[in-house]
């Protein structure tokens, strides 16, 4: 198996016989389905976009999320795993850590052809870190 990087960033897949030559494509892996990752930091509480993705593109999506809020010494780590059914979103939060009280509530919908992944900050100024992991519809 033979794994090589092409001009877009992805991962190109392919069988090799003993002389190196591909005797078979096995794909490509598409680099924002591996670790699109993105940072925000929050100042105000009011409810607010954290990520979002079309959804006749993609179907499953599933985030870890960081949040801090460093000048009061808290901390707030959490998976979330959600998908849709071009209707609906339907969404879980789990092994959801924290060093003291939640530093914001995520939730998720649907506007239009738009699967949005929102957050209500519990304080000012939480800053969020974040990895995605998404799968085509």
């Amino acid at each position: 198996l033979l794994m090589s990087a092409d001009s877009d960033g992805g991962l190109r897949l392919a069988t090799i016989d003993s002389d190196g030559a591909v005797t078979q494509e096995q794909g490509r892996v598409d680099p924002k389905n591996l670790d699109n990752a993105f940072s925000v930091d929050l100042d105000s509480t009011a409810q607010q976009v954290l990520d979002t993705f079309d959804q006749s593109v993609y179907r499953t999506a599933r985030y870890i999320i960081q949040m801090e809020q460093d000048s009061s010494n808290k901390y707030h780590s959490t998976e979330i795993l959600l998908m849709h059914d071009n209707t609906n979103v339907y969404m879980t939060e789990y092994a959801v850590l924290r060093t003291d009280s939640a530093l914001g509530d995520i939730t998720a919908d649907m506007i239009g052809d738009t699967v949005r992944l929102l957050i209500t900050p519990s304080y000012n100024n939480t800053s969020i870190k974040a990895k995605r992991l998404i799968i085509n519809a």
